[in-house]
């Protein structure tokens, strides 16, 4: 029977693959963006752009906006806006920030270089409103003009979600709590949510996985005669249940009624395996369980390819994943064949009344513990004081249930970062050092003398909690931007290995004083380390360590991201951050990420911008950004993929300047000269070597060139100490790189830092870890920045 029911299912599959649109990869991200400028404004008059939707016109000269980013900002974010994850330079198409012109301006005037970057003055004034235009309406046109001809980016190939097959499982077969789906493998994750389409797929471990539990539910269900009679709706050893059970059943599985051909091929197939009505009612569950009818969502439309409208049981079934979280009831099917969904209106007055049905604050319950990461904390391996069995669930429901209170009481989300409320069982108040509740679960205030005191969420061990190992500063401080302001700082490739030998052997403070001074790390850390300052006094398991002294540390907490901001204590940042409209815009663009399953891409952007506003003018409702989101006219339609091609990747704009430029050397051995170190061979017997230290080589580069990135290559692998550093005119040096403590082996050493204007790159050799010798000896040296 199983190998039968696996020939069916790859059937259905390859059936289904040819209906609907294969699925395809999104490469677009919504992560904030910015410009990376560092030329002096220039003098222009201004312009404007008319908006067709009524928005503030876009100040600024277009044209020489386009000349300025090309000249000052495409080194980093590309000369199409798509960024860089190696230079930490986020894509500047669809970004939240981009979208207003007066903020983009403003981000730009304030941030932009970034720290470490050699510039002679920043691009403010008429540069960052100049700029600022070009951004927008070269990368984020649907930011500049929104209205009801939507055009949404492309749709791919939904498989459900481990939750969301377990959630629709437990509804179809009126299971008390969900089932087991642990067979099934976890789902992957794109910012922590574990329902985005592109990064799904079906493996051999999934299909086994699905047969494995829909038998078993399916048995279960037949030895549950209460239960079993309520789902069938018929006696199963009566004749014609089974013919009245598959459309039935088959509409609320496959979300939409079945075709007669699919109802009698169903009938005969599980008639032809068996003759006993049970095993019959067990076959035609587990077919259901395991089409691909269930395990997908199709969305076709009236159209298969390009932009299409979604028939009703299709929208009925996109609204209740992204409200319940689960395939949707017979009554949302009722409703949808009746027209109810057809109008914005109907749709408004559905919608509400699904946000009134538990399910709905399930689903959102796990958006939270989603976008928080509060799912991934894992028991210490040393356990703290105070610490019990079910300690960790206490820390999530505490979360939840405050989160509940802001989402269901309509109350300003946003004060959910400064409420003074928690809910606290007896144990987890003990594990804080605070009074018990009089009963679990009961809702306490704070006392003022609380280090958590007006902390809201942030104030919770299950966000202070470490959900992994590594480094709480720069954790916490990337977690809360990513989270919050959706900034992101990605670790390039290698740079672990890199860290792990520039800082060998220094303490924690040496670190975080290196790592805030050296201008290879200072432009990432900068950003972070100041935010995770601020949660120092509450340890990796999160209880306050009253020991801790901000003071001692060797930087100042901080909110870099908000101007003017005055942060010296945990609560100081709440209150910041509690201000800022882009936390707002993030929620709004995750939350999009959430119910639509996917990043917002620029086709996406309007439906993200008009529910952050609509957010806005209902005083930060949560429930009014969600109702926006699904009200949205794009949340009607689908766009299919664009068919694959095999165009070549766009080639990067980042190249090797320093290559057969000309070197002088303090020294050279005989047959090993400096212009070795730029001549494009990595063999051990083409290098330049010199005896005794210290030595100096110098690449001039023939012109001032924007460099992001040195890599040096030594001799035998050899962890010398050396210093770069660089020049305009050959005369006055400034250090970039500083590695006069390397420990560091390896073929390759790499630095990476914010862009730097240099003609002149020297390398001053001072030593070597683990190696006796006097000779000084590299294969080659590169210098990496943006094409001439």
């Amino acid at each position: 029977m199983i190998k039968n029911l696996l020939l069916v299912f790859i059937a259905c599959l390859v059936l289904t693959a040819c209906t609907a649109e294969t699925p395809g990869e999104s490469s677009s991200s919504s992560s904030s963006g910015s410009s990376s400028s560092s030329s002096s404004s220039s003098s222009s008059s201004s312009s404007s752009s008319s908006s067709s939707s009524g928005q503030t016109p876009v100040a600024g000269n277009l044209q020489l906006g386009g000349q300025q980013y090309q000249n000052q900002c495409a080194v980093c974010h590309g000369d199409s806006g798509e960024g860089s994850t190696q230079l930490n330079a986020p894509s500047l198409v669809g970004c939240s920030v981009c979208n207003n012109a007066a903020s983009l301006s403003k981000y730009i005037a304030q941030y932009m270089p970034p720290v470490g970057a050699s510039a002679p003055k920043a691009c403010a004034g008429e540069c960052a409103v100049n700029v600022s235009r070009y951004i927008q309406e070269t990368f984020n046109t649907s930011s500049v003009s929104c209205n009801d001809a939507t055009n949404p980016s492309p749709s791919t190939f939904k498989r459900l979600s481990r939750l969301e097959y377990s959630n629709s499982i437990k509804d179809l077969l009126q299971l008390p709590q969900a089932p087991n789906v642990g067979a099934i493998p976890n789902d992957p994750s794109v910012y922590n949510f574990q329902t985005i389409a592109s990064v799904q797929s079906v493996q051999a471990s999934h299909i086994s996985g699905y047969l494995s539990i829909a038998s078993e539910q399916a048995e279960a269900l037949m030895n549950a005669a209460d239960r079993r009679d309520k789902v069938i709706g018929c006696d199963y050893t009566r004749a014609g249940c089974l013919d009245t059970f598959i459309p039935r059943f088959g509409r609320l599985a496959y979300r939409r009624p079945l075709e007669a051909s699919e109802v009698e091929r169903l009938r005969a197939f599980v008639s032809g395996q068996s003759n006993a009505a049970r095993d019959q009612f067990v076959l035609a569950l587990q077919v259901f369980f395991t089409s691909p009818n269930f395990i997908f969502r199709v969305e076709v439309g009236n159209n298969a390819a390009g932009l299409s409208k979604l028939n009703d049981y299709e929208l009925a079934s996109r609204l209740a994943f992204a409200l319940w979280g689960q395939g949707p009831t017979a009554d949302l099917l009722d409703k949808a064949a009746s027209g109810a969904l057809a109008s914005v209106e109907g749709l408004r007055k559905v919608a509400g009344e699904m946000l009134k049905d538990p399910r709905a604050r399930a689903n959102m319950t796990h958006f939270f513990e989603q976008w928080l990461a509060t799912n991934l904390i894992n028991a210490p391996v040393e356990k703290p004081e105070n610490w019990y069995t079910n300690i960790i669930a206490d820390m999530q429901a505490e979360t939840d249930t405050l989160l509940g209170d802001y989402v269901w009481q309509n109350k300003n989300f946003l004060q959910v970062l400064t409420d003074n409320t928690t809910y606290l069982t007896p144990g987890l108040a003990d594990y804080y050092g605070l009074p018990r509740p009089a009963a679990s679960g009961q809702a306490i205030t704070l006392p003022s003398s609380s280090p958590r005191a007006n902390t809201g969420i942030l104030g919770h061990a299950a966000n202070l909690f470490a959900k992994s190992d590594g480094d709480l500063l720069a954790k916490r401080g990337n977690w809360l931007r990513s989270t919050f302001l959706c900034k992101e700082l990605h670790l390039p490739n290698g740079i672990t290995d890199i860290i792990n030998g520039k800082f060998a052997g220094f303490t924690p403070m040496e670190i975080i004083t290196e790592r805030n001074r050296d201008p290879a790390c200072e432009r990432c850390h900068a950003q972070i380390d100041p935010i995770g300052l601020v949660f120092a006094p509450f340890d990796r398991s999160g209880r306050f360590d009253a020991s801790v002294r901000l003071a001692d540390y060797p930087i100042q907490p901080g909110l870099p991201d908000r101007a003017g901001a005055r942060v010296s204590n945990i609560q100081d940042l709440v209150r910041e951050l509690a201000q800022m409209p882009e936390v707002g815009q993030c929620l709004a663009d995750r939350l999009f990420l959430y119910t639509r399953n996917h990043l917002p891409e620029q086709g996406d952007q309007c439906a993200v911008n008009k529910a952050s506003g609509n957010f806005r003018a209902t005083g930060n409702q949560f429930t009014a950004l969600l109702l926006a989101l699904v009200e949205d006219p794009s949340f009607r339609n689908r766009v299919a993929p664009a068919p694959e091609t095999n165009e070549p990747e766009p080639q990067s704009n980042i190249v090797n300047l320093a290559q057969n430029r000309p070197v002088t050397t303090s020294s050279a051995q005989d047959g090993n000269p400096g212009s070795r170190l730029t001549d494009n061979n990595l063999n051990a017997d083409s290098r330049w070597s010199a005896q005794t230290y210290p030595q100096q080589a110098i690449i001039d580069l023939g012109l001032l060139r924007r460099i992001v990135q040195i890599e040096a290559y030594p001799y035998e692998d050899r962890a010398y100490k050396y210093t770069v550093e660089i020049s305009r005119d050959g005369t006055n040096f400034t250090r970039l790189v500083d590695r006069s403590k390397n420990t560091q082996t390896g073929a390759s050493l790499t630095d990476l830092f914010a862009p730097a204007e240099a003609r002149y790159v020297r390398i001053v050799v001072t030593g070597a870890t683990g190696y006796t010798g006097d000779w000084i000896s590299f294969r080659e040296i590169k210098v990496l920045g943006a094409a001439p």
